[in-house]
């Protein structure tokens, strides 16, 4: 069962009882309204009748015998009863339990015997009043009193048919069904209706949500409004963004390692081709000592050449580990002392900073790998130059610059990448793999700096470093 359909059905499961509980409720206490006007129309006409007839009978029973007294009293009922008289009021007399008389067919006499109305209630003229059904089902009001006349005690008694009332009671149930019949039905309807637009952006989350399950990770919601449902959509909107960022972020580091593994299978390749070749000469050809030993120092630089490769490709996986450096605080001409003792005077140096915060070895291997790049680019006995710069406001600059062939600008923005090479036979002739750069870059990201390249062709390059002067 669908949201929408459970919420219409737990509505109607709380609104019907509530609404019949309600209707009822109305109509029980307008029916017991209607019942009470009833029974006091009853006491009313009974009343009246009662007046009449003693107001009549006193102005005359002083002038009649006891004996004509009762036919007296019988005589102006009579006449009252019939100018009163209607279709559903009845009125009865009766003396000493016999009735004097009686148009009711529904003898009140014995619903309501003389003894219970006389004799028993401090007020004369109190009036008893009960409702019974007929064995024709017809609903009636039954009420009596006493009344004295001379020496005489008499009973009166008025019957009223309110079935018409009990009819109306009845068609006001049945209307209130029927009210809430059409209630439900309208309620179910709207509430479905309603129901079914609010939960229309659900239903588009989960399609939009199955399709980026299938791979169309570009989708979204986009459903915007001021309510739950839009909370929600905004949130799954950026979870989805954050999802696709994330598998952009898998597919290119994958599609990296793929080219990492390829170039470096690419560059191992080399060099053992070189070994096996040359160790098979030693085994298989007669050669003179002069090109065994030849043999073997093409194998040894081969070899060495494969070494060199494996130790820059630890450096450049070291260093993509998200993991925090040892940053300390050194004299950079230490830093610099260490770099011309490697290269001794093909290096030139310039430096106005002091002090240097970061790790130390990172920052000579960086050094080292742009001076080892600019004298590949450069001519046989040209120098390079190194220096380092206090940038304002707190930045230092740490720039190697030669004065080699340069580099067009196509190549500039690869440069970085693992293995690119601009000239492949030259770098590979001088023991490059396309790795230097790749490593200057991490380590220059580790110390939270960047790294930029400014190139001419014929004129030389300059590589150049900014890291913060102090980076906790």
């Amino acid at each position: 069962m669908k949201l929408w359909q459970k919420i219409a059905a737990l509505l109607l499961a709380v609104m019907l009882p509530i609404m019949s509980i309600s209707m009822f409720f109305l109509v029980g206490i307008q029916a017991k309204s209607m019942r009470q006007i009833d029974e006091e129309n009853t006491r009313y006409a009974l009343t009246a009748c009662r007046t009449s007839v003693s107001s009549a009978v006193k102005q005359h029973i002083g002038f009649v015998q006891d004996t004509t007294q009762r036919s007296v009293v019988q005589y102006f009922f009579s006449e009252y009863a019939g100018i009163v008289r209607n279709e559903n009021t009845y009125f009865s007399l009766t003396s000493d339990g016999n009735y004097l008389f009686n148009n009711s067919p529904y003898d009140p006499k014995a619903v309501l015997p003389s003894d219970r109305l006389c004799g028993i209630s401090d007020e004369p003229y109190s009036i008893i009043t009960q409702r019974l059904t007929a064995k024709n089902g017809e609903q009636v009001w039954i009420g009596g009193c006493c009344f004295s006349a001379g020496s005489q005690e008499y009973t009166v008694y008025i019957s009223m048919n309110v079935s018409q009332t009990e009819k109306r009671i009845a068609q006001m149930y049945g209307i209130s069904i029927c009210m809430i019949l059409l209630s439900c039905f309208l309620t179910a309807l709207i509430s479905i209706l309603l129901l079914r637009y609010i939960t229309k952006p659900i239903t588009k989350l989960t399609q939009t949500a199955d399709s980026i399950a299938k791979g169309e990770y570009h989708l979204r919601s986009k459903y915007v409004s001021g309510d739950e449902v839009g909370t929600l959509s905004m949130a799954f909107d950026q979870m989805a963004e954050a999802v696709e960022e994330k598998i952009h972020a898998l597919d290119t580091e994958n599609e990296r390692k793929q080219f990492l593994l390829g170039a470096l299978s690419h560059e191992l390749r080399t060099p053992m081709t070189s070994i096996i070749g040359y160790g098979e000469s030693l085994l298989h050809m007669p050669l003179t000592e002069e090109q065994k030993r030849a043999c073997a120092y093409r194998i040894i630089d081969s070899g060495r050449r494969a070494e060199q490769l494996s130790q820059k490709m630890m450096e450049l996986v070291s260093l993509s580990v998200e993991q925090e450096i040892n940053k300390t605080v050194f004299d950079t001409e230490h830093l610099l002392e260490a770099v011309k003792d490697i290269f001794g005077e093909k290096v030139v140096v310039s430096c106005d900073v002091k002090e240097i915060f970061g790790d130390e070895t990172l920052l000579c291997s960086l050094i080292s790998n742009l001076v080892q790049n600019a004298l590949c680019a450069s001519d046989k006995g040209k120098t390079v130059n190194v220096s380092v710069q206090l940038l304002e406001p707190s930045s230092i600059r740490i720039s190697v610059q030669d004065r080699g062939c340069g580099i067009p600008d196509s190549h500039i923005t690869r440069l970085t990448d693992p293995f690119y090479r601009v000239d492949k036979a030259r770098s590979r002739k001088a023991g490059g793999a396309g790795l230097g750069l790749s490593i200057c870059k991490l380590i220059a990201e580790k110390h939270g700096g960047t790294l930029h390249i400014e190139s001419e062709v014929g004129v030389g390059t300059t590589i150049s470093v900014i890291i913060p002067m102090h980076t906790v």
